[in-house]
């Protein structure tokens, strides 16, 4: 295959690119860094089609010595990171960590990380991406899907229609735009993850190639352009945030603005292209690959050890970041992509089958194991309370989940539940408390929980299209199973909006009227972290690495802040109509503070109780509303 000439200025780009996504993720400025990946796009676009189109001009394109050229240039180095990073899983990570892991090395080795962080439903700078240590493969894989799908249409393209070839693609690259300006509203995970709205940054890059023959550009030109276009980036980067919707429109300037860098220095570099072709500069652009590959997982697993990450500590990673991607540069890029090394297809194609199946074979075996949870038993308690959600109490529509005193066999069918418990995540989390307070009174009920699920009729929920019909479905199974104690769980504060207080007291009339008592449990305090357990596990099992987190945070009065609202709207309700507990009086007996762990975690994140913080702080509640309910059932008997 072919080569274009180098550019020097071209591995300069990419050590602005590189740089800024790295100082990004580290936390040492550049709060738009992410950008870089986007100017990535275009110089890959860019790369990539002058190959593409000088060879098919001189007729000896071939789609297989294609693939050997990506072959060599990007499956050596990220194999090698992602065994390191399973092997760092394997000392590091707790089992569901390992095993969604395990799950994310298995869709990069099928060229898909992009469609599995998508379907993952993640926002890419969600505070649990953090945690996440191949997420950055996610734009390794959109090149990749570009790169099956683009030189088989540049192909046809130079075949049958040569002469439309930069219109078509111009427009396919409009299209693309356009629809990525719409899905940053209505679709942005999609957006941001998926190729359908990143190609047009590619074909950004291929469209400077095709027009590499145009006519000549003046000296003043292309300064002036190529100064605008560093601007545009820069400007990027340093204004943007993790607030700013992106991509869409505003991925415009950095995408413009490599481009048109690119074009300014086709045929002369200009005064901007030689500050970039400084040596220092060019030798940063030519690790660019290996640090962009080993900077994330770096910094992610040293996020898993330690809970502060100082100063010291992020110089340390980004020095830690060029070590080894100087080392990968040398020692396993270089080699593989020396003339001679791979060259055959036979061998190119053997090595990538290899190493593919050999990562999905161990990728799997972590994954059909569970992550190995096992490895540290020691901590196995405390790992629970970090990935533990109640998810076994989560009921789909039109279902629920069994909890309470068994009856006999034979007794199943005559024996009516005696409550229900009705709500969010919050409701999943406290359930295994709630199952074993209600079998120490001999009761039996039913759990309608699911994540977001706020337990009123009436209310939509965001991303839950079916939630009015699923709490229908709810009150009919309540009513259908003679329940007459409704247990109402929720995150009131994040929850309850204008049409949930006023459809909460008509549903509880509503079931009065037909022998239904409903308790509410106002929401349980919040803490102010949401790596509470995560904290703690690591405090414990890395002491020489870290200080033990705050034992006690938010006050009773930030947390009366914090609830004033939804706690004012509930205290509102008609007096007598409902069965209102608010549990802060059992979490404020210590200290007028916030008590977050004792010997486990009591808090997964800042506002789930793990199973032990509801053990701990809810078991005293439960107990006396299963007591009146005991005594309910002494006093009034069900009958049929």
């Amino acid at each position: 295959m072919s080569n274009l000439r180098y550019r020097a200025e071209i591995d300069g780009l990419r050590a602005l690119a590189v740089i800024g996504v790295v100082l990004y993720h580290i936390g040492l400025g550049f709060p738009g860094g992410y950008v870089g990946v986007d100017v990535f796009f275009v110089i890959s676009g860019y790369l990539i089609t002058g190959i593409i189109a000088k060879d098919l001009r001189a007729g000896t394109f071939s789609m297989l010595d294609f693939w050997v050229r990506r072959i060599r240039r990007i499956l050596p180095a990220v194999s090698v990171t992602v065994i390191v990073s399973l092997i760092l899983g394997y000392l590091i990570l707790e089992a569901e960590q390992f095993k969604a892991l395990a799950e994310s090395s298995i869709a990069q080795s099928l060229m898909a990380a992009n469609v599995f962080f998508w379907l993952d439903n993640m926002s890419y700078f969600a505070e649990a991406s953090d945690m996440k240590p191949l997420l950055h493969t996610w734009s390794l894989a959109v090149e990749e899907q570009f790169y099956v799908v683009f030189p088989l249409l540049l192909s046809l393209l130079s075949k049958h229609l040569r002469e439309y070839t930069l219109p078509i693609i111009i427009l396919i690259g409009v299209f693309s735009l356009a629809l990525s300006c719409w899905a940053l509203m209505h679709k942005p995970g999609a957006n941001f993850f998926l190729l359908p709205t990143r190609a047009w940054e590619l074909l950004a890059g291929a469209g400077i190639a095709l027009m590499a023959n145009q006519k000549e550009r003046s000296r003043i030109t292309a300064e002036v352009a190529a100064w605008l276009g560093l601007l545009m980036i820069a400007a990027s980067m340093l204004f943007y945030n993790a607030e700013t919707p992106f991509p869409g429109w505003a991925a415009i300037p950095p995408v413009a603005g490599s481009a048109i860098f690119i074009w300014a220095n086709g045929r002369q570099q200009t005064s901007a292209g030689q500050l970039l072709s400084f040596r220092p500069v060019v030798f940063i652009g030519l690790i660019s690959y290996s640090l962009y590959l080993w900077h994330w997982p770096i910094l992610v697993f040293i996020k898993h050890v330690i809970i502060d990450i100082s100063l010291p500590w992020k110089l340390g990673i980004l020095m830690i970041s060029l070590i080894l991607s100087i080392l990968s540069w040398k020692w396993v890029e270089t080699p593989f992509r020396r003339k001679g090394f791979l060259s055959k297809r036979s061998s190119a194609f053997g090595f990538a089958a290899l190493s593919t199946i050999g990562l999905l074979l161990m990728s799997a075996t972590i994954w059909k194991m569970n992550g190995l949870p096992d490895r540290y038993d020691d901590f196995v308690v405390l790992r629970e309370d970090i990935s533990w959600v109640g998810k076994e109490y989560e009921s789909e529509l039109g279902s629920y989940v069994e909890i309470g005193a068994e009856s006999s066999a034979n007794e199943r069918m005559e024996v009516k539940p005696s409550f229900a418990l009705w709500g969010d995540s919050h409701a999943m989390c406290i359930s295994a408390t709630v199952d074993k307070v209600a079998r120490s009174h001999g009761l039996n009920g039913h759990v309608y929980a699911g994540d977001g699920r706020i337990p009123i009729t009436e209310c939509t929920v965001h991303d839950l299209p079916d939630h009015i019909n699923y709490s229908n479905e709810v009150i009919r199974s309540i009513l259908d199973s003679g329940i007459k104690n409704v247990i109402l769980v929720a995150r009131w504060s994040t929850n309850l909006d204008a049409n949930g207080e006023t459809q909460l007291p008509v549903m509880a009339k509503n079931l009065k009227k037909l022998g239904v008592q409903i308790w509410l449990i106002k929401q349980v305090p919040e803490s102010n972290s949401i790596r509470t357990a995560q904290e703690f596990y690591m405090g414990k099992r890395f002491p020489l690495m870290n200080e033990m987190p705050a034992q006690f945070t938010v006050s009773k009065e930030d947390h009366q802040n914090t609830q004033e609202h939804a706690n004012q709207a509930i205290d509102y309700l008609p007096k007598g109509l409902i069965n209102v507990i608010d549990p802060a009086s059992y979490f404020f007996v210590e200290s007028t503070k916030l008590k977050v762990y004792g010997d486990r975690a009591y808090y997964k994140d800042d506002d789930h109780l793990t199973r032990a913080g509801a053990d701990y702080y809810l078991s005293k509640m439960f107990d006396g509303i299963f007591a009146e309910i005991t005594g309910q059932q002494k006093d009034i008997p069900y009958s049929d």
